[in-house]
């Protein structure tokens, strides 16, 4: 079987290289959580300081062996003080049809 797959030329090209880091896309998501209003002056402190580490990463001013565990820490205590990423949940009817609501008065 030739490299890549079954089809030739199938499968990533030999020296592609990864535009942002690992981590990167949910790094992103938790630095647009908000910080909450009953939140401690040292909390928002702790939330500051990892969304500036979070940029610190996008903006390449860290080395890139360690950009991951960066963006995982950023994004650990932005969730642990933020609150969790809120999961999209879409509902959709049979065949992926819109549910359709009816409402009967009593």
């Amino acid at each position: 079987m030739p490299r890549g797959g079954k089809r030739t030329g199938a499968g990533r090209p030999l020296g592609a290289k990864n535009v942002l880091p690992q981590g990167c896309v949910a790094a992103v998501r938790a630095a647009g959580l908000r910080v909450p209003a009953t939140a401690s002056d040292a909390e928002r402190a702790l939330a500051d300081r990892a969304l500036c580490r979070l940029a610190d990463v996008l903006e390449g001013n860290v080395h890139p062996a360690m950009a991951f565990p960066v963006l995982q820490a950023g994004r650990l205590l932005r969730e642990e003080i933020c609150g969790p990423v809120p999961k999209k949940l879409e509902h959709g009817g049979p065949n992926g049809a819109p549910l359709e609501v009816m409402i009967r008065e009593v």
